[in-house]
Parts: C-alpha cells; sequence; structure tokens
C-alpha cells in the first residue's frame, strides 16, 4: 500500500509497538531499541559449483522515508527523550539539569514541575527505569501558516515494575498504594514547534495494557 500523503493530510495509524502513579505523578523512562538480526551467508561445500546467493538491490538499499514516516520518527524520538529527562527529575525531585522544558510545553510541563513539587515535599525520588511500548495514532500535517502546528497523538503502555519510589534520606521504600497498576496506557498529545516536536498533555489512563 502507498503511504504517502500530502503535507496537510491526516493520518491514522494502526497500533505498532516501536519502545506509576504517586498521587499524579508519572514516572517514566526510555525504552529499549531492539536491533535486528542478520543472517550470514552459508559457505558452499567442498566441491560444490554453487554460490552464495547475492543480496538483492532492494534488500539492499532500504527505500527512504516518506515525510510522514520522518515526522513519526521524529515525534516518537521527542516523547520519549521527554520521558528520559521526566525520569531524571523524578530521580533528584528537580528539573534542574534536565531538558525537560526542551520537549515538553503547556500542560504537560506544569506537571512535571507540579509533581517535582509533590515529590520535595514528601522527600521521594525514584529508582529503576520504565519501559515503554509507543505507537502513534493520529498524525497531522498543516502548514503553519494561521498558527495551525503539525500535530500528534500517541498511545503508550508503560511499564512500572522496574520503578522503586524511595524516601531520598533513608532510602527506604515508600508505601504504594495496593491498586498500582504495574503496566498502564498514558494517552499523548504532541505539536511541532518550529523544528522540536513538544509533548503538550500526558495523561495517565485508569486502564491496564
Amino acid at each position: 500500500m502507498d503511504r504517502r500523503h500530502g503535507a496537510g493530510s491526516v493520518r491514522r495509524i494502526g497500533n505498532r509497538s516501536a519502545a506509576a502513579v504517586l498521587g499524579g505523578v508519572l514516572v517514566l523512562g526510555l525504552a529499549g531499541c531492539a536491533g535486528q538480526d542478520s543472517e550470514a551467508d552459508k559457505p558452499a561445500g567442498s566441491g560444490s559449483t554453487s554460490a552464495a546467493a547475492e543480496p538483492s538491490e532492494e534488500a539492499s538499499t532500504p527505500a527512504p522515508l516518506t515525510p510522514e514516516e520522518r515526522e513519526e520518527k521524529a515525534v516518537t524520538k521527542a516523547y520519549l527523550s521527554f520521558r528520559a529527562e521526566q525520569s531524571k527529575a523524578f530521580g533528584k525531585a528537580t528539573t534542574k539539569g534536565t531538558q525537560v522544558e526542551t520537549f515538553a510545553a503547556g500542560v504537560a510541563l506544569l506537571q512535571v514541575e507540579k509533581d517535582m513539587e509533590f515529590s520535595r515535599k514528601e522527600g521521594v525520588i525514584t529508582k529503576g527505569a520504565t519501559q515503554h511500548e509507543p505507537s502513534v495514532d493520529v498524525l497531522e500535517l498543516k502548514p503553519t501558516k494561521g498558527g495551525i502546528l503539525p500535530r500528534a497523538t500517541i498511545t503508550d503502555c508503560v511499564d512500572v515494575t522496574k520503578v522503586e519510589f524511595v524516601y531520598e534520606e533513608s532510602g527506604k521504600p515508600y508505601p504504594m498504594p495496593d491498586e498500582r497498576l504495574p503496566r498502564y496506557e498514558a494517552k499523548v498529545k504532541a505539536e511541532k514547534w518550529g523544528k522540536q516536536w513538544k509533548v503538550l498533555e500526558a495523561e495517565a489512563q485508569s486502564s491496564a495494557c
């Protein structure tokens, strides 16, 4: 199927795998990137006249990405970068020394600052990293004239099983609610400001994934 669209198109994307609640606190980190295995050519047997098949031009030369595919990769990367910087902030209860503001704005940025206030008040930080499975659901690319910016929505499955909340001074575990979901959905909205995608909202859902 031809996936090329014009710059003013709206693209709806199927679910694809790409990549904790403390009151209203989200603590998210970077997802690992899985590599692709390559198959080595098998040597011909003794006395055999057959040769290993040469890789086809199609297999050795990947097709160039469409503008939509490039933007999908860019917004996903920005989202995961936001989560990484957010995770750094929760690890020390401050956004100082992080790049949260590079990847977040609006409600998402305000929420991080609010969460930092809560963490400092409780004297709580986090240890460990979360895992993510973000997928771009809608990618809307439009000219920036008239204040209309490129936009995207993302659904992420957040795994917090390896994240631990502890008191900063003692290192003892911070009590968590029994109903805490180990894996939950997050709904994300992002916009492209100039050359940079920014997360505007990142809302945890009550549904497991």
